[in-house]
C-alpha cells in the first residue's frame, strides 16, 4: 500500500503529465517547422510530445528528422483509385493509437477532407505563410511579392475544409527593406514562422493547463 506521501508524489507527477500538450504533426516535406517544435519541447521552452509523424511522400526529409528524434513515423500514400475517403480513415485508424490534443500541420500539402475533420473538429492547426486571407494555397510568397507587397504576414489557423481556410488564431508581419535579397526575405519568415507556431502552441497549452 502507499503512503500518504508516496500517493501525493504520483498524483502531481500525473496532474503534471496531464498538462503536457499532446501533438501529432501531418507534414509532407523539409519538416523545418516540425524541427523547430521538437527542439523547443527539448529544451523545456514548450512543454509538449509529438508523438508521431504522419506524412503522405515517403521521401520527405521530415520522416528523416523525426527518426533522428526517436519519433514515429507513419507513411500514406494516396491512391486516386482508392480515393480520399480511405486514405484519410486509413489516417484515422492509426491516430487511434495516440493521446492527442491537436494535430499540428506543417507543411502537410493536402486539403484536409470530412473524414479526419469529423474526428478532430476543432483540434487542428496549420501555420500559412501569408497575411490570410491573402494568398492562400502553394507559393504564398511569391504571390504576395508578385503583387508588390512591402510587408509579409504569418499566419496560424484552425482547419476547417476550405483551402487555408478557418478561424485564424493570430498572424505576425515583418517589412521588406530595398536591400533584402530572395534568401534574406525566406530566412526571416522562415524564423518567423518557427517563433509564432511555437507561440501558438505554447498558449494551447496555458489553455490546457488551466481546463484541468
Amino acid at each position: 500500500m502507499l503512503t500518504l506521501l508516496e500517493a501525493s508524489v504520483l498524483k502531481k507527477a500525473f496532474a503534471l503529465s496531464n498538462q503536457t500538450l499532446n501533438l501529432i504533426v501531418f507534414a509532407s516535406g523539409n519538416g523545418s517547422n516540425f524541427e523547430a517544435i521538437q527542439k523547443a519541447i527539448e529544451v523545456k521552452d514548450l512543454d509538449a510530445k509529438i508523438h508521431a509523424v504522419i506524412c503522405d511522400k515517403k521521401d520527405a526529409y521530415v520522416l528523416t528528422r523525426a527518426e533522428n528524434h526517436n519519433i514515429p513515423t507513419h507513411t500514406f500514400t494516396y491512391s486516386k483509385q482508392r480515393g480520399k475517403v480511405a486514405f484519410e480513415k486509413a489516417i484515422v485508424n492509426t491516430l487511434k493509437d495516440y493521446p492527442i490534443d491537436y494535430i499540428v500541420c506543417a507543411g502537410y500539402m493536402r486539403i484536409i477532407g470530412p473524414t479526419i475533420l469529423k474526428q478532430y473538429e476543432g483540434r487542428i492547426v496549420n501555420i500559412h505563410p501569408s497575411d490570410l486571407p491573402k494568398y492562400k494555397g502553394i507559393n504564398a510568397l511569391d504571390q504576395a511579392l508578385d503583387a508588390g507587397e512591402k510587408n509579409i504576414g504569418v499566419s496560424v489557423h484552425y482547419v476547417d475544409e476550405t483551402l487555408d481556410g478557418g478561424e485564424i488564431i493570430e498572424q505576425i508581419h515583418f517589412g521588406i527593406s530595398d536591400n533584402m535579397t530572395r534568401i534574406d526575405i525566406e530566412q526571416t519568415l522562415h524564423y518567423m514562422e518557427h517563433a509564432l507556431y511555437i507561440k501558438v502552441l505554447k498558449d494551447l497549452q496555458r489553455e490546457k493547463k488551466t481546463q484541468l
